[in-house]
This record gives structure tokens, C-alpha cells and sequence, in this order.
């Protein structure tokens, strides 16, 4: 099995155990009403300038044939570079 393959089962568990507890079910509902007015009374959240490191592995794939259709490293930084800075500045207002 790939990793592509894999898939969470958390939303298939959750459900299962909603529907056979509707005390679960209720504080759910409950939990996602608080959150969804939490993020309209402060503009879908609250930023800080906290800062997190994720480690990132790159695969990359190409036809063996040569070292030509490979991409470089510079490539790959300066995508991690691109995707970091949108996501630094997702939702912002």
C-alpha cells in the first residue's frame, strides 16, 4: 500500500460513533456551533506569529534516462519557499 493509498478514517469512525451515542453527537454539534461563532466574532481566528518547522520529504520522479529531467534543488526550495509564503499569509485581511 502506497501512502497515496492510505486514507484517514477518522470522519467514518466519527460518524459510526455519533450514531451510536447521540450524547456524542450533540457535543459535537455543540463544539462546531462554538467554533463556527469564535471564527465570525474574530475574522476566522486569531494570528500570532507562532512559527512551526515540518519536515518535508521531496520525491522526486523522473524517467532514469538522464539526469536532464530532473528538476533541481533550487527548484524544489523555491517551491517550499512559494508554498510557505502563501500559507503565511492565508486568510489574512
Amino acid at each position: 500500500m502506497n501512502a497515496q493509498e492510505a486514507s484517514c478514517a477518522i470522519n467514518a469512525f466519527q460518524e459510526y460513533q455519533m450514531s451510536q451515542n447521540v450524547d456524542i453527537e450533540n457535543n459535537f454539534i455543540q463544539n462546531e456551533e462554538i467554533m463556527t461563532n469564535f471564527m465570525l466574532e474574530n475574522g476566522n481566528g486569531v494570528r500570532n506569529s507562532t512559527s512551526y518547522t515540518i519536515p518535508v520529504v521531496v520525491h522526486v520522479i523522473h524517467d532514469g534516462e538522464n539526469n536532464l529531467s530532473n528538476i533541481s534543488d533550487a527548484q524544489i526550495i523555491s517551491a517550499i519557499n512559494d508554498l510557505n509564503q502563501k500559507l503565511s499569509n492565508f486568510n489574512s485581511q
